[in-house]
């Protein structure tokens, strides 16, 4: 019988390490106020962190144009 999976989790970009250009692992993810996100990346090569905050993709621009032309019915 066909079994159904689950879909697999949206993948966060691992960025490459700026020392030894290998592929840096998420360490941590740290909510901050605005509904960004600090992540943590760490080389397991060359011990180097990296810290980059991401946008909340929610407060885009291209979902902020959407939600301004969207009107309630007349």
């Amino acid at each position: 019988m066909f079994e159904r999976s689950d879909p697999p989790l949206m993948p966060i970009e691992r960025p490459r390490c700026s020392r030894c250009q290998m592929r840096m692992r998420l360490a941590r993810i740290q909510p901050l106020a605005d509904g960004s996100e600090k992540r943590l990346f760490e080389c397991s090569k060359c011990d180097l962190l990296e810290t980059k905050i991401i946008a909340d993709p929610l407060r885009s621009e291209p979902i902020s144009r959407l939600t301004e032309s969207i009107k309630p019915p007349s």
